[in-house]
């Protein structure tokens, strides 16, 4: 135990190990050098310089634990055990170190598995086996122990699976082809298709898979399950309560909305979904149902959810039996009575020349009523009304501006809000061709050095004014009124114009800015107080707490949600304890 111990230095000798690291840094001494020769640096820290009492108990001078030891892995990752191994010939004589029983140089006598042989190939020199083959002890590192593909060798796919597929490949076409010469042989086929009958019977939907998959994926796919903006809103067809009852949570309205009005089915474009029960395959499965339960009746057991495949070979079966026994009996008909010369007739219209069609025609020949010739249908839609609109874009024309004439809108995709009528009096063309006013009216003042003194005032007549000329006009004709006569007033009223609109606009945005901080901080003290509420409700027992549903009853605000992000705070930060306070 003394010798593993490190020795303790005593107080003069750690001072001159101190002033010699001190002149060694100084550079006036010669620096440490290790096993190797090689120099260490005097400036390395000793906490990194020193050797653990653990590695060298000399602790002499070296950097050598500091370094990665090597990798002491004898195999590496594309290291594994054979496989297939040739079976090694027999040896003619017996060899020195080699089994004594049967001769093997792989083993001992004791570890020999072979029967125990009367007298050993050691003294009779024959029947000596052959040498195992030992298979190497893997030592792997941590990759070669997890690696999934360790030992596989691709090679093996061709020999094994490859060629496996491919001599049943040749069978198949031997086979096919001597399916094809016995068919020939017994005239079942005069024209053989040799190059159909040896391909692959799935060649063909590996090329229809194929051409699915290439499919441009630029391409967009419209998806039906949601409603198009411009489609009228089932719920908006009818606004009577009492009408066709909506489900929302399925989207589905299944009576006809119009079914009070004077409207045929036929005049509208939605007419409730009860329709769609009655096409496609719902109507041949409601007739194979009602055919189980016939079925059922007559003593057949059969039921078509249960049995569907059975039901349905059944009815098939029934419905080919049915039409042979009407051929069989219209024919029995005809043979003993006769009449099939009738049955053979042309159609009236070609033996009498004339039919029920009412048709008129001119003195030339050409047809005037009856047969009309159908009207030519363009490539773009036609009569596409959206936005609650009568008309459709480009029915009203104003001042160089297409529009509705529905509304008299020159904004397109606008909603209709209501078909207004103009007025078509003198009084309202000439009131809608005079030249528009600013908006807001800037007041020209004919003396400069008044305008000064009276801007404030002359702003307040401007707005009151501005105000009532805009009542009853819409925001697109404030803005057109606005542009144009923008146009009639000179750079320096223009100018004026900008700053007070732009003076308008930051004191609005500055009043917004300040209520809403109002209201954030009024949500603050809200939530302050709602978490000092939750503190509370968690200090007190579980079992005396009140009963809390915890849930919101209403979205919370933008003001709300801001005090929220002022107020969280992060417990992972070490910041946290001091923010609170």
């Amino acid at each position: 135990m003394e010798g593993e111990v490190p020795k303790k230095l005593s107080r003069s000798e750690a001072r001159e190990k101190k002033e010699l690291e001190e002149s060694r840094k100084e550079g006036t001494a010669q620096p440490e050098k290790d096993e190797m020769g090689e120099i260490i640096n005097p400036h390395i820290p000793s906490y990194i310089a020193s050797v653990p009492w653990y590695i060298d108990k000399e602790k002499k001078p070296s950097l050598s634990h500091q370094h990665k030891p090597k990798d002491s892995l004898k195999h590496t990752i594309g290291d594994w055990y054979h496989r297939g191994m040739p079976a090694q010939k027999s040896s003619t004589r017996f060899r020195k170190g080699a089994c004594e029983n049967c001769g093997a140089m792989t083993h001992k006598k004791k570890a020999c598995l072979e029967r125990p042989r009367k007298r050993g190939a050691k003294w009779t020199g024959e029947e000596i086996a052959p040498d195992e083959f030992v298979q190497p002890a893997l030592d792997l590192g941590f990759e070669g122990k997890r690696d999934r593909w360790n030992g596989y060798d691709p090679a093996r796919h061709r020999f094994e699976v490859f060629e496996e597929y491919q001599k049943i490949d040749i069978a198949r076409k031997a086979i096919n082809a001597q399916r094809l010469q016995n068919e020939i042989e017994s005239g079942t086929i005069d024209e053989p298709d040799v190059a159909h009958k040896d391909d692959d019977k799935y060649e063909e939907d590996e090329v229809k898979m194929h051409n699915q998959m290439n499919v441009d994926q630029r391409q967009t796919v419209s998806v039906r399950n949601l409603r198009i903006r411009e489609d009228t809103a089932k719920y908006l067809r009818n606004l009577d309560p009492e009408s066709a009852f909506y489900d929302p949570k399925t989207r589905s309205m299944r009576e006809n909305p119009y079914e009070k009005s004077d409207k045929g089915t036929d005049e509208v474009d939605f007419a409730g979904e009860n329709f769609v029960r009655h096409t496609g395959e719902s109507v041949d499965f409601a007739k194979a149902q009602v055919f189980a339960w016939d079925a059922m009746d007559k003593g057949v057991d059969v039921h078509f959810q249960a049995e569907p495949t059975k039901a349905a070979v059944l009815r098939k079966t029934y419905a080919q039996k049915k039409k042979d026994h009407s051929s069989k009996l219209k024919q029995s008909v005809l043979d003993k009575y006769g009449g099939m010369e009738h049955l053979k007739a042309p159609p009236k219209e070609l033996l009498l020349a004339q039919t029920e069609n009412y048709v008129e025609y001119s003195r030339t020949g050409q047809v005037i009523k009856g047969q009309e010739r159908a009207k030519v249908k363009s490539r773009y839609e036609e009569d596409v009304l959206i936005g609650n609109h009568t008309a459709v874009w480009g029915s009203f024309w104003e001042a160089g501006d297409w529009g509705y004439a529905c509304c008299k809108s020159t904004v397109k995709n606008s909603y209709c809000v209501a078909n207004k009528e103009r007025k078509g009096s003198s009084e309202s063309n000439a009131i809608e061709m005079a030249p528009p006013k600013l908006v807001p009216q800037i007041i020209r003042s004919e003396n400069p050095s008044k305008s000064d003194d009276s801007s404030s005032s002359s702003s307040d007549s401007s707005s009151s004014e501005s105000e009532d000329e805009n009542a009853g006009k819409s925001l697109v004709e404030i803005h057109q009124n606005k542009k144009k006569s923008k146009k009639n007033l000179s750079k320096k009223e223009l100018k004026k114009a900008k700053k007070e609109e732009n003076k308008a606009a930051k004191k609005a945005k500055k009043e917004a800015d300040k209520k809403r901080e109002q209201e954030i901080e009024e949500a603050i003290r809200k939530e302050r107080e709602r978490v000092k509420e939750v503190d509370k409700l968690m200090a007190t027992d579980e079992r005396k707490r009140k009963y809390n549903s915890m849930a919101a009853v209403s979205e919370p605000s933008e003001a709300e949600l801001e005090a929220f992000k002022r107020t969280r705070v992060n417990r992972a930060d070490p910041m946290a304890g001091f923010l609170s306070k």
